[in-house]
C-alpha cells in the first residue's frame, strides 16, 4: 500500500517572521538551502495566519507535488504503451505499482495553470478531497483548508519547491520516514491496548462491581485472594442503584477536586493545549505548544481534562495530563473542566471516570445555553453521585494500573521524540543532504 508521510514540523521552526531572513543569506546572492527555501515560501503563504498553523499548508503542498510526480511519471510511461493496451486513465495501472491515483481535478499541472485565480484555495481543497476520495489509504488525512481566511493565496503561484525527481529516491525517502511512522503507529496501538486494560479494570471494580456480584452469587471472583478480600460480599440499594455494602455514596466534589487552584503568571510562557489537539481517543494529545499565559484553565501532571462545550464534549475530548516536565504547570481552553482525585484515589481514577458512559451521559444531559454553544457548568458535578471504595481497594487499583499508565506515558514520549526525528530528517532527505538509500541500516537501527 502506498505510504503517506505528512509530518508536523518542529515547533521551533514556526517561531515567527524574523526567522525567515536568518537562513536565506539576505540579498548577497548566496545559494540558499532547502530549509531556507521552504521557510521563505511558507512565510509568504501564511500571510496573517498563526505561525503554529502555517506548516500544515506547506507540507500539504509538498505531499501533493510528491505524489503528482510519481503519478505523472507512470502516466507518461503508460501513454507510451497505449499500442500494447495500456490505459493511462485506469487507476488500477497505478495502484498495481504502489502509486497513488491522482484524479484530473487534482493534478498539479491543472492547479499550476490556475494558480493566479482568486479561487485557487478552493481548487486546492477540491484537489485534496479528490485524492482522498479515490485513495482509501488517504481518507480524512490530507489538509483541506487552503480556502481559509488569512492564507495569502495571491502569491501561491510564486511558490517553488525543491524535491527529488527520481521515483526511486522518493520511495527510498518514504521508506526511511515510514520506519519512524510504523514505530509511532505501533506505540499508538500499544497505548490503546494499555488504556483499554486500565479502563476495563476500573469498570469491573467501580461501575459493574463484578467482584462483589461474584461473591454475592457464590462464584469465584477471578482475583487473587488478597484482592478478593478487599470487596464486600453483597450489594445494597442506594440513590444510584445497587452499590457494594459499606461503600458510601457521595457527590463527586467530595472525592475529586474540580478546577483545583494552579498558579501561572499572566504572560508567563507555559505548555498550552488547545481544543483542536484534545484527544477524542486515548489519553495523550498529539501537540502541546509553548505560549504565554493569558486566561484559561491550568493543570499539572496527574490532572484529567474534560471538554465541557458542544460538540467537543459529545465527541469525547478528554486528556490525562502526563506530558509535562516535573513541576511544570500547563494551561488550556476555558472550556475545560479539570479534575484531580483526592487521596487515597489514584490520579488515573478521574480519567477512567471521565471516559465512562455514565459520566459522559450525565454531562451531556446537563448542558445548557443557546443552540450550538451549549456547555456544562462545573457546578453541575455536585449532583453526580459516586460510590466510595474502601481505602485499601482504591490503593490496590492504583497499584494494579500503575505499570500500564507508566508504560503508556513512556510510549507517548517516545513517539514525540520519533516524530521530532522524522521532521528533522524530512528536509535533509528531500534536499539530498542525507541519502535515503541507506534505508536497510536505518531500519535495523530502529528495531
Amino acid at each position: 500500500m502506498p505510504r503517506l508521510i505528512v509530518p508536523d514540523g518542529p515547533d521551533h521552526v514556526a517561531g515567527g517572521r524574523s526567522a525567515a531572513g536568518a537562513g536565506t543569506g539576505g540579498s548577497n546572492g548566496a545559494t540558499t538551502g532547502h530549509e531556507a527555501e521552504l521557510w521563505r515560501m511558507a512565510d509568504t503563504l501564511r500571510g496573517s495566519m498563526d505561525a503554529a498553523e502555517y506548516k500544515h499548508v506547506v507540507l500539504g503542498l509538498i505531499f501533493l507535488k510528491y505524489i503528482s510526480d510519481a503519478f505523472e511519471e507512470q502516466h507518461a510511461r503508460l501513454e507510451g504503451e497505449r499500442a500494447a493496451g495500456a490505459d493511462p486513465e485506469d487507476p488500477d495501472e497505478y495502484r498495481a505499482e504502489n502509486i497513488f491515483w491522482v484524479p484530473v481535478e487534482s493534478r498539479w499541472g491543472r492547479l499550476q495553470a490556475q494558480a493566479r485565480q482568486a479561487a485557487i484555495g478552493r481548487l486546492v481543497d477540491d484537489a485534496m478531497a479528490g485524492i482522498e476520495r479515490d485513495n482509501a489509504a488517504l481518507k480524512e488525512v490530507l489538509p483541506k483548508d487552503y480556502a481559509r481566511p488569512g492564507l495569502n493565496r495571491h502569491d501561491l503561484h510564486q511558490a517553488t519547491i525543491r524535491y527529488p525527481t527520481r521515483v526511486a529516491d522518493q520511495r527510498a525517502i518514504g521508506h526511511v520516514l515510514g520506519v519512524l511512522d510504523d514505530k509511532i503507529e505501533l506505540n499508538r496501538r500499544m497505548n490503546d491496548t494499555l488504556e483499554a486494560m486500565v479502563r476495563a479494570l476500573f469498570k469491573s471494580w467501580f461501575i459493574d462491581f463484578d467482584p462483589v456480584r461474584a461473591k454475592q452469587e457464590g462464584r469465584d471472583t477471578g482475583l487473587p485472594n488478597h484482592l478478593s478480600a478487599l470487596f464486600p460480599d453483597r450489594l445494597v440499594e442506594s440513590a444510584i442503584g445497587d452499590v457494594p455494602e459499606e461503600w458510601e455514596v457521595l457527590p463527586l466534589p467530595e472525592l475529586i477536586e474540580v478546577n483545583p487552584k494552579r498558579t501561572l503568571r499572566r504572560g508567563q510562557a507555559a505548555p498550552y493545549l488547545d481544543m483542536a489537539n484534545m484527544p477524542t481517543n486515548g489519553h495523550s494529545p498529539d501537540t502541546v505548544i509553548e505560549r504565554p499565559f493569558g486566561s484559561g484553565t491550568r493543570f499539572i501532571n496527574g490532572d484529567t481534562l474534560v471538554a465541557r462545550i458542544t460538540p467537543c464534549l459529545e465527541n469525547g475530548k478528554t486528556a490525562y495530563v502526563d506530558f509535562l516536565d516535573g513541576g511544570v504547570t500547563g494551561w488550556g481552553s476555558t472550556e475545560y473542566i479539570v479534575m484531580r482525585p483526592k487521596p487515597p484515589l489514584p490520579n488515573v481514577f478521574a480519567y477512567c471516570l471521565a471516559r465512562s458512559s455514565r459520566f459522559r451521559e450525565f454531562l451531556i444531559r446537563n448542558m445548557s445555553g443557546t443552540s450550538g454553544r451549549q456547555r456544562v457548568s462545573p457546578q453541575v458535578l455536585s449532583q453526580f453521585l459516586l460510590p466510595v471504595p474502601s481505602e485499601r481497594c482504591a490503593v490496590a487499583f492504583g497499584e494494579a494500573v500503575r505499570p500500564f499508565v507508566a508504560r503508556a506515558r513512556d510510549a507517548a514520549l517516545e513517539s514525540d521524540q520519533l516524530a521530532a526525528i522524522r521532521d528533522i530528517l524530512l528536509p535533509a532527505l528531500i534536499s539530498g543532504a542525507l541519502r535515503g538509500d541507506r534505508r536497510e541500516a536505518f531500519s535495523e537501527a530502529m528495531v
